[in-house]
């Protein structure tokens, strides 16, 4: 009867300490005209367009459901058309950002449903343009 005591201290203990991983494989260049994304520098030449991130916001729902997309792989296909669009080839010194959803996240929020999770994805990075700079025509008024 002892050994039961602590049943529920162990259970609660056990939920703690699950791991939360989430895998995404980033595009490699495959030809020209296709992005890429690296979390490393790139090798010169190359010229540097701008900074990018993104921000997702959102809520798990009955504990597992992700009705806005807040997960690493969604919002990088979310930015590949505003890299095409700032005439980027790709994103270097990419920096990732989740909020890890564990095993026992979804447990409970599957049993305290009406309390939906909060979770977040960033993804930060430079827009890079590969080869030499472009050079820029300077417009002089008359």
């Amino acid at each position: 009867m002892r050994p039961l005591r602590f049943l529920p201290l162990l259970a609660l203990l056990s939920l703690g300490g699950c791991t939360s991983v989430q895998y995404v494989e980033f595009p490699k260049r495959t030809a020209p005209g296709t992005i890429f994304f690296t979390a490393e520098a790139v090798k010169p030449p190359y010229e540097s367009v701008g900074v990018i991130q993104l921000t997702r916001k959102g809520a798990r729902v009955f504990g597992f459901a992700d009705p806005v997309g807040t997960d690493l792989e969604t919002a990088m296909k979310e930015l590949t058309p505003q890299i095409q669009t700032s005439g980027a080839d790709g994103v270097a010194n990419v920096r990732m950002h989740s909020t890890p959803i564990t095993l026992g996240d979804e447990i409970l929020g599957a049993i305290f449903f009406f309390a939906p999770i909060g979770t977040q994805v960033t993804i930060t990075g430079e827009l890079v343009r590969l080869g030499p700079p472009r050079q820029q025509v300077q417009v002089v008024p008359q």
